[in-house]
């Protein structure tokens, strides 16, 4: 409501990491105790707020502003309601000692990438990653008009579950799989409340 009073719009905050839930069996494969209750950092994105403060992947966040977290869900909500510019205290686990870290929250930006230079049936399109409090994936920012990609039947606004009938949650898995088969593309595509198939060749 505040940044709705000032901006006039809600500038959503990022940390800059990727997460998931700390599960028994990953807690076994990193060595941490079992009644140990955090939320495992997958990747940290350069350039960051987190970068800057010195997380690394394989961090686990224990608290959040002295808040416990146990659900990767809950930390990505946590951090989005703090306003951009604002310090976040952060209590991690590290090779088995607890770290307290300060970072500060940066604007969201969405990752984008113009992908007629990965394969020539996706020209005209661009391709943007973005996040909700789930999930991270792979949507198309734009199309352009009479191009190979939007006669191939792609729209603005698509967000793309499979390409050849592989899962993408992110760019660099949507770039991956595009390279691994440039003859064709089988896009597994939700738009609105539906979902459908697109066969580039």
């Amino acid at each position: 409501m505040q940044q709705l009073i000032s901006h006039g719009e809600v500038h959503r905050g990022q940390l800059g990491v990727s997460v998931q839930d700390l599960t028994p069996s990953l807690a076994q494969a990193f060595d941490i105790d079992d009644d140990v209750r955090g939320v495992l950092i997958t990747e940290v994105i350069g350039g960051s707020g987190a970068e800057q403060a010195g997380l690394k992947a394989g961090d686990v966040v224990l608290r959040v502003n002295g808040q416990p977290v146990t659900r990767a869900a809950a930390i990505r909500n946590r951090i989005g309601m703090i306003r951009v510019g604002e310090e976040v205290e952060l209590q991690i686990l590290r090779n088995g000692r607890t770290q307290n870290l300060t970072a500060t929250i940066s604007e969201r930006r969405e990752a984008g990438s113009t992908s007629g230079a990965l394969s020539p049936r996706l020209e005209g399109a661009e391709f943007g990653e973005s996040q909700d409090t789930e999930r991270t994936y792979v949507v198309v920012r734009k199309v352009e008009r009479g191009s190979p990609a939007a006669r191939a039947g792609l729209r603005q606004g698509d967000i793309v579950l499979s390409v050849n009938r592989r899962t993408v949650e992110s760019l660099t898995d949507f770039e991956r799989v595009v390279r691994d088969d440039p003859e064709q593309l089988l896009l597994h595509i939700r738009r609105g409340g539906g979902a459908l198939f697109l066969l580039l060749r």
